[in-house]
């Protein structure tokens, strides 16, 4: 997994394009969950900080570990932008999340919003868990937040609008159209994304990007690779409001901690 092209190329669009996140429960549940465990806190695939920074606002040490130069260099942008002391709690550092090292070893690591899906196969999800579990202290808490893969909802060759909204601070608006492939013996997702950009002036521009995702199946294919990769799978919830998983839920956040 090298850099990808949508959050190279697009990294100046990302954060408008995922707004209204911050409005939902995501942002609470972070900062919730790492008080919970004795820091200080890493975070897989970090992007431009929109949930580091809300951490380290809240009073928690944080790294950020990152592939794309892109999304780190507005990342460190804005935090040119906060107080010394917000700015005190982070460090920033590029890297691959299948192989890192870090001279301090973390209570708490996570990666969210289903960032390990890009990792594209078995054999490199077990790298990044393995890499965690390297970098955290004894008995330390790593947490994974996927989607639970639904194929009806999303049915393969179907192009669907899921964003479509004007930005008057940026004087642009996005149109944003994306279509799914299935290779099923892999448990992949090949995503194509489509977004139209159009000025305050009526200029407009067609960006097309793909990349490829390796859904997770189900819990117990987490738990038995967690497992084989020292840790034990101690709750799964289904959503942000730390409610349990169920058949329904959309989402897998898998909590583990280190054998």
């Amino acid at each position: 997994m090298g850099e990808i092209e949508f959050y190279g190329t697009y990294a100046q669009l990302y954060d408008l394009q995922w707004s209204e996140k911050d409005k939902s429960d995501d942002l609470g549940f972070w900062v919730r969950l790492a008080r919970r465990f004795r820091g200080p806190v890493l975070e897989l695939a970090c992007g431009t900080g929109r949930i580091t920074l809300p951490l380290a606002r809240a009073g928690l040490r944080i790294t950020g570990l990152d592939v794309s130069r892109e999304m780190l260099s507005i990342f460190a942008k804005k935090l040119g932008k906060e107080r010394e002391e917000v700015r005190g709690r982070i460090t920033l550092k590029k890297g691959d999340m299948r192989d890192f090292e870090f001279r301090e070893k973390f209570g708490f690591a996570f990666v969210p919003f289903n960032s390990f899906l890009h990792l594209e196969t078995v054999g490199d999800e077990e790298k990044c868990i393995r890499a965690v579990w390297r970098n955290l202290k004894p008995n330390g808490v790593f947490v994974i937040d996927v989607f639970k893969p639904d194929f009806k909802k999303w049915p393969a060759g179907t192009l669907h609008v899921d964003l479509a909204r004007e930005y008057p601070e940026a004087g642009i608006k996005i149109t944003r159209l994306s279509s799914r492939e299935y290779e099923h013996a892999k448990q992949q997702i090949h995503a194509h994304y489509y977004m139209d950009v159009v000025s305050g002036e009526g200029k407009a521009r067609r960006h097309e990007t793909a990349f490829t995702l390796r859904y997770v199946r189900d819990v117990d294919e987490m738990k038995a690779m967690l497992e084989k990769c020292g840790f034990r799978l101690e709750k799964v919830h289904g959503d942000y409001r730390f409610g349990r998983f169920t058949p329904k839920s959309e989402k897998m956040i898998f909590v583990a901690r280190k054998k």
